[in-house]
């Protein structure tokens, strides 16, 4: 597998602290998807609804349970992402449960276990601005094709070296394996929401341009805090840190 949990957990070293290791878990990433057609509720009730669940969140966060959460735009088939800070799939949908979009059947939950970097993802204020991110899922192809060990590890290394230079820019915040061995197989959290830019830094890794992984990208609704600023040294000429 060419996302790996031994040597994809990045540390993700800033120009500025060279020599800093992170502390690794294990996190759930929640994929919230639409539920039945007939549970979905009316435009006057749905207001309500969502409130009780930004409630819910926000009651997680102040527990140390939810991480970060917020919707996905424009895809129909991905309607938000949340990360909560358990590991086991069984705890997250407990602490779901209640949600009124769960509970109505509207929604259903998708998790995977994903292994990353603590401390980087962080809950944000209750009156926080909205800000935006792009969320990327990595998959593998039904297609992809098969290669030796050592091409493989080859693969692996120029894999895990694209990742390590996308970090160094500041455009990358955090990245890990989902380690259930599914389909999908691991996550890149991006500042910015410049598709077209970031798929070019990504379309540099070997692992991609061999067809081993594909990378889905997401425009994702945040709130300030929620990510760590840009070093200002890393920002790009004209664009705010």
């Amino acid at each position: 597998m060419i996302l790996t949990a031994a040597l994809t957990f990045l540390s993700l070293l800033s120009p500025a602290e060279p020599q800093k290791k992170y502390d690794m878990a294990t996190f759930t990433l929640v994929l919230v998807r639409p539920g039945a057609a007939d549970k979905q509720p009316e435009p006057e009730a749905e207001t309500t609804v969502e409130a009780k669940h930004r409630s819910l969140l926000h009651g997680l966060a102040k527990r140390g349970k939810a991480l970060v959460w917020g919707p996905i735009e424009a895809t129909p088939d991905l309607l938000e992402v949340i990360v909560l800070n358990v590991p086991k799939a069984e705890e997250a949908q407990a602490l779901l449960r209640t949600d009124p979009w769960i509970r109505s059947g509207a929604r259903v939950l998708e998790t995977h276990p994903w292994f990353a970097a603590r401390g980087i993802l962080k809950p944000p204020a209750p009156d926080a601005p909205e800000a935006y991110a792009t969320f990327g899922l990595l998959r593998r192809p039904a297609d992809a094709p098969s290669f030796p060990k050592e091409k493989l590890d080859e693969i692996q290394k120029g894999h895990m070296a694209n990742i390590e230079a996308m970090a160094a820019s500041g455009d990358l915040v955090i990245a890990g394996p989902l380690t259930d061995n599914a389909t999908l197989r691991g996550v890149f959290v991006f500042r910015g929401t410049d598709q077209a830019h970031l798929r070019t830094l990504a379309g540099r890794d070997p692992a991609i341009q061999a067809n081993r992984l594909v990378l889905d990208l997401y425009a994702w609704a945040l709130h300030e805090g929620m990510l760590p600023a840009r070093e200002p040294e890393l920002a790009p000429a004209g664009s705010k840190p």
